[in-house]
């Protein structure tokens, strides 16, 4: 796939710098970003995938959760 963007000057001229500090071209070194960014969220998918599931099969709805937590917090903090 070939990708086309628009980099403020500012950033090319950070992204060059950085790409000639690991001795890369500045297409590689973003080349490499990516595909660390892309790692990271599947690693965070794989974490987070059984806690999303989970609630979404919980039923509770954001300020249930929200309100779940707060007792919780409070129940460690009295410490029950």
């Amino acid at each position: 796939m070939t990708l086309n963007i628009d980099i403020p000057e500012e950033i090319a001229r950070k992204l060059a710098d950085q790409a000639a500090k690991s001795g890369t071209e500045p297409t590689a070194y973003v080349l490499k970003a990516v595909e660390r960014s892309l790692a990271e969220a599947d690693r965070l998918d794989r974490v987070l995938g059984p806690v999303r599931t989970a609630y979404a099969d919980s039923g509770l709805n954001d300020d249930a959760l929200s309100d779940l937590l707060e007792d919780e917090k409070h129940a460690l903090r009295r410490g029950e």
